[in-house]
């Protein structure tokens, strides 16, 4: 049984985590914690046997065993769909079923929210977050560093411009950098 979980921007983050947890259980490793908790709750067990004259509570050893061959022993393949980088989509294996069906249910919730929300709430052809991320607003800033005038008359004119008006307006105290920089009307 495979799982999927949604993503609007954390596809490679998720993927690095949920292979960190394939590694953790691909192994056999913590398997000695397990069995360190289960004879640390069967001493438990012995001991308040000792104090209840011999009555002896075996629901803990059920519950043990019952999450540990459902939740823990059988892995699954856990599909991750990022919805704004399609790219960083990937598909871990060896994830056990408890952690990668707890991850898909919250998940399919928050996706059904989050589609349901910018339905109702949304105005027709506005950027929304299922398809911009989380991060769109910095995405937007890091684009505008990268703004490149990419015609000589257009370069030329903004250069004479700051040379002719701004430079000098500005030497003169006719106006300051933050009236010009907060300006909507440069000419």
């Amino acid at each position: 049984m495979n799982f999927e979980i949604y993503t609007y921007g954390g596809g490679d983050f998720l993927r690095m985590i949920f292979n960190g947890i394939a590694q953790v259980f691909g192994n056999n490793d913590y398997l000695v914690a397990i069995k360190t908790a289960a004879l640390l709750g069967f001493l438990g067990v012995l001991i308040t046997a000792a104090f209840q004259k011999g009555k002896i509570d075996v629901q803990w050893i059920l519950l043990v065993s019952l999450i540990n061959m459902t939740l823990i022993v059988p892995k699954t393949s856990l599909l991750i769909t990022d919805r704004v980088v399609p790219a960083n989509s990937a598909v871990v294996g060896n994830v056990p079923m408890g952690i990668s069906a707890t991850a898909a249910i919250f998940s399919r919730v928050g996706d059904w929210i989050t589609r349901s929300f910018e339905q109702v709430f949304s105005l027709p052809n506005e950027i929304s977050y299922t398809t911009s991320g989380l991060l769109f607003a910095q995405t937007l800033v890091e684009e505008s560093t990268r703004f490149e005038i990419t015609t000589a008359r257009l370069a030329s004119n903004l250069s004479d411009f700051w040379k002719s008006c701004a430079y000098y307006d500005i030497l003169l105290g006719l106006y300051s950098w933050d009236e010009v920089l907060k300006t909507t009307d440069l000419l």
